[in-house]
């Protein structure tokens, strides 16, 4: 998925290839990111990341599923590939917006300045998520569960049912539009409309999609000589990226010309 802005910043006209992608790929989809990673020196990147000890700390169990799932995922579906962002560190690490670098390939942290504690619930949710979607149907299988007065099939249900709104009905509505890729390419933003279906990701996403657009206009301020800027995110953030930086900083779709 591939959005092209142009737009006036500080008087110049700037442009932004938006690149939504699947962090996990095939070959084809891996050659495809790094020959488009070949023509951009100006890159912005999703990334997020925290700096406190206590946040490290308390990231490390989500880290270790989230690893473990990318594995088990990659080799099921044949995608033995890593994010192109992760192979964008290769040419240098992610920099804040306003970090002045002397390198012919600069690498912007579009999630500069993000709170430890945001990063931190992202990460945990998408644990809990995870374990309550492999434990579930252990528990309710358990013959301690059953027989136990205190875990009835009700309460399991409404103690569970919270974790598991989010990506059930994800899964339904996907199923709805055909598949996950299609009903994300029809231009699915989770952000705007779907708050109530998706509370945790409507707040998260507001978050992180509201400093991404943010930082992007930022770097292109301090970077004056970068007429073009490269951003690559997950898809799930293309549609409200693009529709934050037409509403807030009057940047407008366009063609995409070799000149760029």
């Amino acid at each position: 998925m591939v959005r092209v802005l142009s737009g006036k910043v500080d008087g110049s006209t700037r442009h932004i290839i938006l690149m939504g992608e699947v962090h996990v790929k095939d070959e084809y989809a891996d050659w495809l990111g790094r020959k488009i990673l070949d023509h951009f020196s100006f890159r912005g990147l999703e990334n997020l990341s925290v700096n406190s000890s206590l946040a490290k700390a308390m990231l490390l169990p989500a880290r270790i599923v989230r690893e473990t799932s990318v594995a088990l995922y990659s080799q099921l579906h044949n995608r033995p590939k890593i994010s192109t962002i992760s192979i964008a560190w290769e040419d240098g690490h992610p920099i804040p917006p306003e970090e002045d670098l002397d390198a012919p390939i600069i690498n912007i942290h579009l999630e500069s300045g993000a709170s430890d504690i945001v990063t931190t619930a992202a990460w945990n949710y998408s644990l809990m998520v995870k374990v309550n979607l492999i434990t579930l149907p252990l528990l309710l299988h358990s013959k301690f569960m059953r027989s136990s007065k205190f875990c009835s099939l009700i309460k399991i249900a409404l103690l569970e049912s919270y974790l598991l709104m989010e990506p059930l009905c994800y899964g339904l509505l996907s199923l709805h539009r055909g598949s996950r890729k299609a009903y994300l390419d029809s231009g699915v933003d989770l952000e705007t409309d779907h708050p109530i279906l998706f509370p945790n990701q409507y707040y998260l996403l507001n978050y992180r999609n509201r400093l991404m657009s943010d930082n992007i206009i930022r770097a292109l301020k301090f970077h004056r000589e970068r007429k073009t800027m490269l951003v690559i995110v997950g898809m799930a953030h293309v549609t409200s990226l693009e529709k934050r930086l037409k509403r807030d900083y009057n940047f407008r779709s366009t063609p995409f010309s070799n000149s760029q």
